[in-house]
């Protein structure tokens, strides 16, 4: 090797001077394998600082809380944030792979790497890492970064560098990793020591012809143009350092973050794409000057400048400062503000001096207004957009002071709302709910607060008030909600109010002395409202389809001459008179299109109108003058042999109102015209019930029908028992 070297130097062999020179090129080929040796080492060790560096640098500008959301299983491959840090370990990376690894019960598991995803060489979470080198297991009982040996696994040789992430304080503990190729690693280190080495000898070679040929002058210029080789070799090293150098800078212009970095003085040094945007500054111009000017940050709140930015904290404690939820804002160039997050963490030595730090931040306005957004719906109702009940009352404890007494809470309650809602449809009242809301915004009073403190119940909150002035609120209120009318229907409330003068009155007393207020005026003025709202729903229902009303009237008609025939007291056959007329009150809450279908109904209308004895019980239960007969109204469509609806009852289980209605209900359809068939005689209906006696009706009571129209019936052989009369 050392004659390649000569002869590439043009050192000519001479016989004459071998004997003299031997043991110097002896010396100088002893000297070129310890330089080699030493210089390997040193080289390799410059490249593992380097990996080291490099860790440092990408695990600081990494955002790390999406990976601690992780648990490192398999469950976290379809999770967001593993998604996420898998396409930016993809993008931002020079070395072979990137991942981050957990240890668990003393083995070591994959959480995320940079493979994409269907590559033979993936690592899915939660797969065990059994080849996994030493060095993976010391870094978690490291609090330094470390670079591993040479080592082989199922997917190659590698060198690898490892850090150990911050831990909070119940995530699980993560390292991050970088791999590169173990024959690319140190076979730059081999190459540049032996060419380094080779480059010593030269030079020593060209010294000791330089010694021994001083009188030559065409041999001395010789060695200098060897030398002025040797100089291009190592012209030749610093380009290459110089492409490392702009491969990192590159790197840092790819991060989604704003990052600068500062020398220990303060100035800025580097600052990336996304930095330069928010700032508003210009590489070229925020160079070299002090960070303050170019990072200027206030406090979100107050748009105070900070006493000391906790950048140069950061140079003087060399300990990483990280994002802490608190209100920062950027003032860039063009003196906008702009929401922001940021970190920041030191730049050490080999020695463990700080020189510098990095500061890593990002837009954070798109997170604050979602946060808000969030914030505003766990405090609002979402449907009116009012306080909620917690939200309201909290607030109420907030303004609870001298400053506000005498402070008054009313409570409001709708009434009917419910059997608008049975009626109509729970979209319809929650319509309803909403137009009451925007009435109760208006300003009434000042510094009043409303919220939505159960579903149909408001709360109103008003400061310095008297009893007056709520009771004229209240009217108020009231008359605007009587010029919305729904259908027809003018809306009422009930309210009820109690007054805190004291501080010794808590604030429970008074909820409670408002709501005791508000039940009492509620139980009287409730009833007469929901009563008015079914009379107004039958006129509803009569008005979608005026055959309806005509049936109901027939219904109730036959009904009560049934009941007079039964021998029933007044009062009894009156009340199946008001049965047959509200019997199918249900079916207000049908489409229109199917009261007045003219073809025969399909399965699904069918199914519609099986739900309207249901609707009418629910209608009807609600209002204390009709409760006795809510539940005739359900069983009106139940049948003798159990195969009725809604609850298949049987028998005499059925209500005796509803066994009479079944059959006057019956009798009608099949006498009068329907749209989609004509009247049958009276004769054929009769024959049709008779025929039907003992499995659609109650055979005692189609014998007493029949009697009715002068006709007899035979039961089982014998006559029926007039059992009512």
């Amino acid at each position: 090797m050392i004659q390649k070297v000569l002869h590439m130097l043009g050192i000519r062999k001479r016989t004459a001077q071998a004997q003299v020179n031997v043991p110097l090129i002896i010396f100088l080929v002893l000297l070129g394998v310890v330089f080699s040796i030493f210089s390997y080492h040193k080289i390799a060790q410059s490249y593992e600082r380097q990996a080291l560096d490099t860790i440092r640098t990408l695990s600081a500008a990494l955002d790390t809380e999406e990976v601690r959301s992780l648990t490192g299983k398999d469950i976290d491959q379809d999770r967001p944030a593993y998604l996420a840090m898998k396409k930016r370990l993809s993008q931002t990376f020079s070395a072979n792979a990137a991942y981050f690894f957990t240890i668990r019960d003393g083995l070591i598991y994959f959480m995320v790497d940079s493979e994409p995803i269907g590559s033979l060489d993936l690592s899915p979470p939660g797969l065990h890492y059994a080849e996994a080198p030493p060095e993976a297991y010391r870094i978690f009982m490291e609090e330094q970064p470390i670079v591993t040996k040479a080592y082989t696994d199922r997917w190659g040789s590698w060198v690898s560098a490892f850090i150990l992430l911050p831990q909070g304080e119940e995530s699980i503990p993560i390292a991050f990793g970088l791999d590169y190729s173990s024959g690319i690693f140190y076979t730059h280190a081999k190459w540049i020591s032996l060419v380094a080495s080779l480059l010593i000898l030269v030079l020593l070679v060209l010294f000791m012809i330089a010694s021994h040929a001083l009188k030559n002058n065409k041999l001395l210029q010789v060695e200098k143009d060897k030398a002025t080789e040797a100089t291009s070799l190592l012209k030749t090293f610093e380009v290459k350092e110089r492409k490392e150098r702009i491969l990192l800078e590159t790197t840092l212009q790819s991060l989604g973050e704003a990052v600068i970095s500062i020398d220990i003085e303060g100035r800025v040094v580097v600052m990336n794409r996304i930095a330069q945007q928010l700032t508003g500054w210009d590489i070229a111009e925020a160079l070299g000057k002090p960070l303050h000017e170019v990072y200027h940050i206030v406090d979100g709140l107050t748009l105070k400048p900070f006493e000391k930015p906790w950048p140069y904290t950061v140079l003087e404690t060399g300990i990483p400062i990280q994002y802490d939820n608190s209100e920062i804002k950027l003032i860039g160039k063009s003196g906008k503000p702009i929401a922001i997050e940021d970190m920041v963490y030191p730049i050490l030595d080999d020695k463990g001096t700080v020189t510098g730090a990095v500061l890593i931040f990002t837009d954070g306005t798109e997170k604050r207004l979602h946060r808000d957004k969030l914030l505003y719906l766990s405090t609002h109702d979402r449907l009116t957009g009012l306080l909620d009940r917690q939200s309201f009352y909290a607030k109420m404890q907030e303004l609870d002071g001298n400053r506000n007494y005498p402070l008054v809470l009313m409570l409001l309650d709708i009434n009917g709302l419910k059997l608008i809602n049975e009626a109509y449809g729970h979209a319809t009242g929650d319509s309803l709910l909403n137009e009451i809301a925007i009435i109760l915004q208006r300003p009434w009073y000042k510094g009043q607060m409303v919220g939505r403190v159960d579903g149909d119940e408001f709360a109103l909150f008003f400061p310095n008030a008297t009893e007056e002035i709520v009771l004229k609120v209240s009217q108020e209120i009231q008359e605007a909600l009587s010029e919305q009318a729904f259908s027809g229907y003018a809306l009422t409330i009930s309210h009820g109010y109690a007054k805190k003068e004291y501080a010794q009155t808590s604030l429970s007393e008074l909820q409670k002395r408002a709501e005791d207020d508000l039940f009492r005026n509620k139980s009287v003025e409730n009833q007469s409202a929901r009563q008015k709202m079914v009379d107004l729903l039958l006129q509803s229902l009569f008005k979608k389809s005026p055959r309806e009303m005509e049936h109901s009237k027939r219904v109730g008609i036959l009904a009560e001459r049934f009941g007079r025939h039964l021998g029933f007291p007044k009062e009894e056959f009156e009340a199946l008179h008001t049965l047959g007329v509200l019997h199918d009150i249900g079916k207000i809450a049908l489409a229109t299109r199917i009261l007045n279908e003219k073809n025969k109904l399909d399965t699904d209308d069918w199914r519609e109108i099986r739900r309207h004895p249901e609707i009418g019980f629910n209608l009807l239960s609600s209002v204390n003058q009709y409760d006795i007969i809510a539940e005739q109204v359900l069983c009106h469509h139940e049948r003798w042999d159990g195969k009725g609806y809604p609850n298949q009852i049987a028998g005499e289980s059925i209500p005796l109102y509803s066994r009479i209605l079944a059959l006057c209900d019956s009798f009608d359809a099949m006498t009068n015209y329907r749209t989609y068939r004509a009247g049958v005689p009276i004769d054929k209906a009769l024959e049709e019930i008779k025929r039907c006696s003992n499995t659609q009706f109650d055979p005692t009571l189609v014998g007493r029908f029949l009697e009715m129209y002068g006709k007899r019936f035979e039961m089982e052989g014998e006559k029926s028992a007039r059992i009512f009369s």
